[in-house]
């Protein structure tokens, strides 16, 4: 089964270094996640993992070091983050960047949740005259199924955008979803376009990932006003242009799609087993068995809630 395209790429200063070895059951690793923030003030996280050790056609395991391994050593030894060094830190250029999906059963609500995070193979500090002439920037290129394309809701009310709820293909047949927003101003010339969902589709654009304080005035009855300051985020794949597209034109078959539909919904069945079985140290709302994954990929991102880059904005 052919894949479509998934390219993510973003060049920004390194915030965090979260790289580590480690030691798995399949030998010796490295994983973890970078941050990185663009010139919007976008940070954005990056996930890696590399085996140390390279494996044969056989898929067995050999002496040699991996090139991928080593390059991220690399990364985990010499380069500088604002977290550590906060006067120069180095500016980072992800490689072989794409999106991935992780699903996961919410603690707190017993409900499956979905998110695509950006992941990569290599990162390259950019030096000389490539640091003078890169853009900070972080970018998409996708393309997919339409399942779904709605209006953008924010507290029930319409904003003018639109959602495109869009099916990658990725390894294998692996099927990762993903949520991207049109902007009010170019919906117009979209709905123009001829998208349609089960069609296919074509999209670049911008991600961003960023915060905005506001103050905010209550006017009491009597007496003094509250005024308070809140911070809000704004996390999106925000749409900048895109080309309709047939199955033919992406070399995928209706009956390979279905396949692949088929097992993403057992791959789902299998994380909501597993959460409802007792042996697994907590129990699932049994009413949030059937509900269907979210398709926000941002909003359910664990690394996201809760608590915040602590370097954010140094």
């Amino acid at each position: 089964m052919e894949q479509t395209i998934n390219n993510v790429n973003i060049t920004g200063v390194l915030v965090k270094n979260g790289l580590e070895k480690k030691e798995g059951q399949k030998g010796e690793f490295i994983g973890g996640t970078l941050v990185l923030r663009t010139d919007d003030k976008s940070e954005h996280e990056v996930k890696y993992i590399a085996n140390r050790y390279k494996k044969d056609k056989e898929g067995n395991v050999t002496d040699v070091e991996s090139g991928l391994y080593k390059g991220l050593e690399t990364v985990i030894d010499e380069y500088k983050s604002l977290e550590n060094n906060p006067e120069d830190p180095d500016v980072i250029k992800i490689g072989l960047g794409n999106f991935d999906v992780q699903d996961y059963m919410g603690k707190q609500d017993g409900l499956l949740k979905t998110y695509a995070n950006a992941s990569a193979r290599f990162a390259n500090r950019l030096t000389g005259e490539e640091l003078e002439t890169t853009p900070k920037v972080a970018t998409f290129e996708v393309e997919g199924i339409i399942t779904d394309i709605i209006d953008e809701l924010k507290k029930e009310i319409p904003t003018g955008n639109k959602e495109i709820h869009l099916d990658i293909i990725g390894y294998e047949g692996k099927i990762i979803p993903i949520k991207l927003i049109v902007p009010a101003k170019i919906v117009p010339s979209f709905m123009a376009a001829g998208f349609f969902p089960t069609g296919a589709g074509k999209f670049s654009g911008k991600i961003i990932n960023t915060k905005k304080v506001e103050t905010i005035t209550e006017h009491q009855a009597f007496g003094e006003d509250i005024v308070k300051q809140v911070t809000t985020t704004l996390r999106l794949y925000e749409v900048t242009g895109g080309t309709p597209k047939s199955m033919a034109d992406i070399k995928i078959s209706n009956e390979e799609y279905e396949t692949a539909k088929s097992k993403r919904r057992l791959k789902l069945q299998e994380i909501r087993n597993k959460a409802s079985n007792p042996q697994n140290g907590f129990t699932q709302n049994p009413s949030a068995i059937n509900n269907q994954a979210p398709t926000s990929m941002t909003a359910n991102n664990p690394f996201t809630q809760g608590s915040q880059n602590p370097f954010m904005q140094k």
